[in-house]
């Protein structure tokens, strides 16, 4: 037998790639012949890689099972699913809808539209047989599409969180973290749905409480075609005089994101739209106590876990009390990561092994 992944795009270190590579990896070690196409792909992301003509043969294949990761509109996904010989696995990362980017880029908003007509597509195509959602938020949002329940199976994505044990303190970065000041981190590409808005307002918040021990690090990267975005984070940091209270770090080695985990106070998440969470995981992995907003996956029922400090609305002032209030009393830090810790566990390599196994039918 042969499972054939299929991906847009495929970038070593990025969370659909990591996930990927680890389920390929996963079933390789089984005996199972393993080939990957992409559009795009670093060549060190994985071996196994094939061109499209390749693919085409390969699925034609009955022997062969096909898994496309459902991130974002690729056209060619359809056309792929349907002339695959057995019918096919879709990998639901979900996709950011389009109102988020409605304000700032109107074309992005308008592939965001179309990516969500196409999962309406793929989740009822005659010829999609199983959805391995990454969240229980996800298979809701897979069965509002129109996937029939029997046809869905939550099974996280891989999270390369045992790399971080082995990965050293990097001096240069652990220097610019102010260790006389709350140091509070969020990690997230420069996205509307990322809400970094919100993070400034609580840490203008904080600020006009507290004073003005605390910086805001966001680690993650521009994206060209948002321009009005980043425009307007920095014109609330103008406004709010926080320019004194905000670095980012938009090219973060791993050890440098690990050494911020490492160092920082606290990780505050305001996400308004995550099909899984990979960073909240990340900081609980790290023994960093987390603050959330609640949404999407990002709830204690499921991949944020029971325990932890969650707010059901966006309320600046109460969640710069609870930052202060967390960053105060060393009890309060160890009972959120303790429970943290705890969570990150659920999704171990070892066990996302087992429940692939068990996916896939291998003894």
């Amino acid at each position: 037998m042969t499972f054939l992944f299929l991906v847009p795009s495929l970038r070593k270190n990025d969370a659909v790639g990591n996930d990927l590579v680890f389920q390929a990896g996963v079933l390789r070690e089984q005996g199972i012949e393993i080939a990957i196409y992409a559009d795009t792909a670093d060549q060190s992301a994985s071996q196994n890689l094939v061109n499209k003509e390749q693919a085409l043969r390969i699925l034609r294949d009955p022997k062969t099972q096909l898994v496309y990761h459902h991130c974002f509109l690729w056209e060619k996904a359809e056309f792929f699913i349907s002339q695959a010989a057995r019918k096919a696995i879709i990998r639901f990362h979900n996709s950011t809808p389009p109102q988020f980017f409605q304000p700032y880029n109107y074309t992005l908003s308008q592939t965001a539209r179309r990516a969500q007509l196409q999962t309406e597509t793929l989740m009822q195509h005659e010829n999609v047989s199983g959805i391995w959602a990454a969240s229980k938020f996800n298979e809701k949002d897979a069965l509002a599409a129109g996937a029939k329940a029997e046809n869905i199976s939550v099974i996280a994505p891989y999270t390369n969180l045992a790399e971080f044990e082995s990965t050293s303190i990097e001096q240069g970065t652990a220097d610019k973290i102010p260790h006389s000041k709350v140091n509070v981190l969020f990690v997230g590409r420069l996205v509307p749905n990322k809400n970094h808005i919100s993070l400034l307002k609580v840490l203008a918040a904080y600020k006009q409480l507290f004073g003005n021990d605390v910086v805001l690090h966001i680690v993650g990267k521009r994206d060209s075609s948002l321009g009005l975005y980043v425009d307007h984070i920095r014109h609330l940091i103008k406004v709010n005089e926080l320019e004194d209270n905000v670095v980012f770090w938009e090219n973060a080695s791993f050890s440098a994101l690990h050494t911020l985990y490492s160092k920082c106070s606290i990780f505050l998440c305001m996400s308004q739209h995550e099909g899984f969470g990979v960073p909240v995981l990340e900081a609980q992995a790290h023994k960093l106590p987390v603050i959330v907003l609640e949404r999407c996956a990002l709830t204690p029922d499921d991949v944020l876990g029971e325990g932890q400090v969650s707010f059901a609305e966006e309320s600046p002032f109460l969640i710069a009390r609870a930052v202060h209030e967390i960053s105060k009393s060393s009890i309060l830090r160890k009972e959120l990561t303790d429970q943290g810790l705890q969570n990150a566990k659920r999704f171990s390599p070892q066990l996302l092994q087992t429940q692939l196994k068990t996916l896939v039918a291998i003894p």
